[in-house]
């Protein structure tokens, strides 16, 4: 690999309009970081992203351990956009890890948006 660990910082945000019922909305970063590490190894973490590295080890089909860190400014359940803060940044930092540093961020953001809905369903918190 060519780097040691993988970083990006992400922030959290508000929505403009609910997209959920119009299907359309918009969204506006917040001054609340969200740093994230990735490395080579094992490390205790959370479900939400165990779920996110299971989902790039199965796209991109790496078999190793990758560890994760999140330092979050944004409080979890406090509407401002916390996973996605969090699964774009978790997102970006693997795939420097495994890259060596060349990821496009809107690259990040897709994927993030496409492991964040299966993962929302599954823990029913839409409703």
């Amino acid at each position: 690999m060519g780097l040691v660990y993988g970083e990006y910082i992400t922030y959290g945000g508000i929505s403009i309009v609910n997209a959920v019922p119009a299907w359309l909305g918009g969204a506006a970063a917040i001054d609340l970081k969200v740093r994230v590490r990735a490395r080579e190894g094992f490390c205790e973490m959370g479900d939400f992203i165990r779920f996110v590295i299971n989902y790039l080890r199965g796209r991109f089909n790496f078999d190793y351990e990758i560890c994760v860190e999140v330092d979050s400014e944004v409080p979890q359940g406090s509407g401002l956009k916390s996973n996605s803060a969090v699964a774009v940044g978790v997102i970006h930092a693997v795939l420097s890890l495994l890259r060596g540093g060349d990821v496009d961020p809107l690259e990040s953001a897709r994927l993030a948006a496409e492991v964040t809905s299966p993962w929302l369903i599954n823990n029913r918190r839409i409703r």
